[in-house]
């Protein structure tokens, strides 16, 4: 499901398990676990949970990452946000 911003929204009841790819901004409000592969922004809301590698060009945390992030311009962790992993 995609917002005005042209981004996709994974809802607080979606489980997705496996890969992720794409060429937009990606929003979390549910689990995905796997691997997430994306060309431009990861945010991970405060209901959000990610369990994956994350390749991304920035990524906002605001619920809780458990992998490696890396990122190619930045990585903002909020208050909220919690993460276990490596950072690059």
């Amino acid at each position: 499901m995609a917002n005005a911003q042209g981004s996709t929204v994974i809802g607080e009841s979606i489980l997705i398990s496996g890969s992720l790819t794409g060429d937009e901004d990606l929003t979390v409000r549910g689990r995905v676990e796997g691997n997430v592969n994306l060309t431009k922004t990861l945010m991970v809301e405060a209901s959000g949970v990610v369990k994956a590698e994350v390749q991304v060009r920035a990524c906002v945390i605001a619920g809780i990452v458990v992998g490696n992030v890396t990122a190619t311009e930045s990585v903002e962790i909020t208050k909220e946000g919690r993460m276990v992993g490596d950072i690059a």
